[in-house]
């Protein structure tokens, strides 16, 4: 206490002045309505760009949150994804089959990637207490990405297209020739497209999805654009390169798709093969 009185007394001139301005500052404000009209304007430009920052960190640190519901949200577009209507003229009945029925797609959070190794893999944060099992899709909202192979409680791990033991089912969008793609350990940004025969026009940005000639993956869902395509004479089949849609390098979230009616499939199938 007697420090502060010292300190006061011994700089009582310059407090005086100062609470002498600001006392003129406040008349000047107040009775003159001109500087009255700056003095607002102008505080409240300081006080929105105070509430800017401050709004603006608080939305940086609820990222998080927001890119987790804007994932859920987009899962349940997906559920309403484009409904196809059969028609049976014949037996005049109308049945209708959605991807709401038979897939469910649940958004997961990518906690380890690799695109470096031969065999690379990826870890989700969705596992058995979220109803995912093995041969499950994962796609992300560009392309497709992989497949589930193992599960724990809380985790599961994903066998990514960038792995040689990788094949998918895929089709060219555009005449619906199907073949396999396939990663041959290089370029992480490139697979293979298999089996097309050499009679078939393809080009270079022709469009790459999934066949649906599995009980896994959706038909038509994105992987990616032709990049490359080499005629060989002594082979009844192209060589052609696809330029991968889904950026392996960047990806946080993913989703996992569920086909209702894998087991049914699958098991239909086995009974063909046994045959």
């Amino acid at each position: 206490m007697r420090s502060l009185i010292r300190l006061i007394v011994r700089f009582h001139a310059f407090l005086i002045f100062i609470v002498f301005e600001i006392f003129s500052f406040i008349l000047v404000v107040e009775y003159n309505q001109p500087h009255k009209s700056i003095f607002l304007n102008s505080s409240n430009i300081v006080s929105g760009n105070i509430f800017n920052s401050y709004n603006s960190f608080i939305e940086y640190l609820s990222l998080k949150q927001a890119n987790f519901e804007l994932a859920e949200e987009n899962a349940l577009l997906y559920r309403s994804y484009k409904p196809e209507i059969l028609i049976s003229e014949a037996f005049e009945e109308k049945t209708i089959t959605t991807n709401e029925m038979q897939y469910r797609y649940i958004p997961a959070k990518v906690i380890n990637n690799t695109i470096n190794k031969k065999y690379n893999y990826l870890t989700l944060n969705k596992g058995k207490s979220d109803s995912i099992k093995p041969e499950m899709a994962v796609f992300s909202p560009s392309g497709v990405v992989g497949i589930v192979q193992n599960v724990s409680s809380k985790f599961s791990s994903v066998i990514s297209l960038l792995n040689p033991n990788m094949r998918l089912s895929a089709k060219i969008k555009k005449n619906g020739y199907f073949g396999s793609i396939n990663w041959d350990g290089t370029d992480f940004k490139i697979v293979s497209l298999n089996e097309i025969p050499s009679h078939v026009i393809v080009n270079e940005g022709d469009t790459i999805v999934t066949s649906g000639y599995s009980a896994i993956f959706p038909e038509n869902l994105l992987i990616g654009t032709v990049s490359e395509v080499e005629n060989e004479k002594t082979s009844n089949f192209h060589s052609i390169k696809v330029r991968l849609l889904a950026s392996f390098k960047n990806l946080s979230y993913v989703y996992i798709i569920e086909n209702k009616l894998f087991t049914e499939q699958r098991e239909l199938e086995n009974l063909s093969t046994n045959d």
